[in-house]
């Protein structure tokens, strides 16, 4: 039996009484509370954040945020910038389950795991319940999680190249700097395919432009075809309020959000290039908006991806930037101002409007923002996406976006973002990886060597050779830190790099088959227990979180401890080759 508690807004509180899953519901006006009880304690998903992957016990967040240095520990308030309020579970009998919560708006998850009594409770900020089921058929994850890709749309093949290595920095401030780069790749014989441009290569950070004086394009295009490189360009979500077609664009066509507090006025905010207004997705001429503002761009610079950042929405002002309209447009404003909602429950305890937009923000036919959050960098995947395959005849468009939904995977892939230069980081990247693959989104890679912080020797080679065999592959740091390309240390990390390279590319063909495989569901990165789930000893936290497989039959266990030279290796059931040498190491 299960009983719903209704809360009425007068705090009257009827019961209903139903079969089956054992649940409380409590509702009043913009909250929503209602909870199940769980077969077991062992529970996976609910992203994202940076985390180990069975989730144990503790409350998290699930609110799109930029916000990096977020380690999980169970704490309200660690929740990254994917919105996937999904969760698998074990039954006693060892069947696997998925549940989705189809919501948009932001919400705590509570765990309660002991050995009495386990249970799950939401609590969200709106909308309806709207839950779906997906009941195994057989007594392993890889099936059930294959229902739930499905349902979703399934996930997008990417293309050969780009299971390549990638190199990419915040700060190559000149096209002199990318070319000493690439010359550097090719002098110690480090195998490399896609060269990335961070913001620096834009004309005063602007979207759809390039600072023609340090990047000259002719020269670029003669360096790329050159050295046989592809390319992919970052775009930002902020549209820069100056003389520039994006924004003239966007204000003939009427596609940016307008404020919701601020009558008749555009909402502004700030990034990178100062103000900006931001693109509504929802609205019926935004995504027509977009495919011609790349087709611009694509006139002016060849391209071969694009990596989409800052899609939570990420804004430098809470809400609004409210001096805009007071020094601009003449508004007289209050003494104190606050864009965060009057609502009797905030989600990881925070202001929902901290470091993005105000939740009052207006959408085509008055949607709010509130509401809306979790669908904007999905919106925008989806609008690159349909660029890239009717304008440039992609046939595997090549998107990255740090921002996802459930969903997001149909049309694009994804990193983890900003990460930290740390050991901690090192681990907990596999686990993360883990569940962008039960997301639907399996073509995901951390930032190698870490993007905050300056890196080490040590560090950076370790991380060389465990993301060398992620899906996606890419060194990238801050423009603060030093270098940390595997050339920039010495001859020990230089050697290690060259070694975990070349393993890479000799699994690329493996690598890509994977994909071809699974044909855009199901998972390719992933835990021992999604191949051998009868096997009890890999839900031991170390062997679930530190081991993996890619596809059904390659294994590695990386070193993932500071100092540490050997590993602790457990082999599931089976013969086992050493991919080297070819020799039976167990059996």
């Amino acid at each position: 039996y299960f009983f719903f508690f209704f809360q009425a807004e007068d705090g009257i509180r009827d019961a209903q009484e139903s079969r089956g899953l054992g649940d409380v519901y409590k509702r009043q006006n913009q909250y929503i509370q209602f909870e199940s009880r769980l077969p077991t304690g062992k529970i996976y998903g609910l992203g994202e954040r940076t985390y180990q992957f069975d989730l144990g016990n503790g409350t998290f967040t699930i609110f799109n945020k930029d916000q990096s240095e977020a380690i999980d520990s169970g704490t309200p308030g660690n929740n990254l910038y994917g919105y996937q309020p999904v969760y698998m579970f074990n039954e006693e009998s060892n069947y696997f389950n998925i549940i989705l919560f189809r919501s948009t708006h932001a919400m705590d998850v509570q765990l309660t795991n002991n050995s009495k009594n386990s249970s799950i409770q939401f609590r969200v900020i709106g909308g309806i319940i709207d839950l779906r089921l997906f009941l195994s058929k057989e007594k392993s994850p890889e099936q059930v999680i294959q229902q739930y890709h499905k349902y979703l749309g399934g996930w997008i093949q990417t293309p050969f190249w780009g299971f390549g290595f990638h190199q990419c920095r915040w700060g190559y401030r000149s096209l002199d700097e990318i070319r000493w780069v690439i010359q550097n790749y090719s002098q110690k014989a480090l195998p490399l395919d896609i060269i990335w441009f961070d913001i620096d290569y834009m004309d005063n950070y602007q979207d759809f432009t390039v600072d023609t004086a340090r990047y000259n394009i002719e020269q670029f295009t003669k360096l790329r075809k050159q050295e046989g490189l592809r390319f992919v360009a970052m775009i930002d979500v902020g549209i820069a309020i100056d003389n520039n077609t994006a924004y003239h664009e966007g204000i003939k066509r009427n596609v940016f959000l307008r404020s919701g507090e601020y009558e008749n006025q555009l909402l502004v905010g700030k990034v990178w290039p100062g103000y900006t207004h931001f693109t509504d997705f929802f609205h019926p001429n935004a995504s027509q908006y977009w495919v011609d503002m790349f087709e611009q761009f694509a006139k002016l610079i060849e391209f071969d991806g694009i990596w989409l950042d800052m899609n939570e929405i990420a804004n430098f002002c809470d809400g609004e930037c409210d001096e805009y309209y007071s020094k601009d447009n003449k508004l007289v404003l209050p003494e104190s101002i606050s864009h965060n909602p009057d609502i009797p429950y905030y989600p990881g305890g925070m202001s929902l409007d901290n470091h993005t937009l105000s939740p009052s923000a207006k959408h085509y036919n008055n949607y709010t923002q509130y509401e809306l959050q979790a669908l904007n960098g999905h919106l925008e995947v989806k609008a690159t996406n349909k660029f890239l395959r009717e304008k440039l005849r992609h046939k595997f468009p090549f998107i990255i976006s740090r921002s996802t939904f459930y969903g997001t995977g149909k049309y694009g892939a994804h990193w983890t973002g900003d990460n930290s230069a740390s050991w901690e980081y090192l681990r907990l990247s596999i686990p993360h990886l883990f569940s962008y693959n039960l997301f639907g989104i399996p073509f995901v890679g951390a930032d190698i060597c870490g993007f905050n912080y300056n890196t080490t020797a040590q560090l950076c080679a370790r991380w060389m050779q465990l993301g060398t065999l992620y899906p996606f592959a890419r060194n990238h740091n801050h423009n603060e830190t030093i270098s940390q390309e595997p050339y920039a240390f010495n001859d020990l990390v230089t050697n290690t790099s060259r070694i975990a390279l070349k393993v890479r590319y000799s699994l690329l063909k493996y690598y890509f088959t994977q994909f071809l495989i699974k044909n855009g569901t199901g998972t390719v990165f992933r835990p021992l227990f999604f191949e051998f789930p009868l096997d009890s000893n890999l839900y031991d936290n170390r062997i679930m979180n530190e081991q993996f497989l890619i596809g059904t039959h390659l294994m590695a266990t990386p070193v993932l401890h500071q100092g540490a030279d050997t590993v602790k290796v457990y082999f599931p059931q089976g013969a086992w080759y050493n991919i080297h040498s070819l020799s039976l190491i167990h059996i």
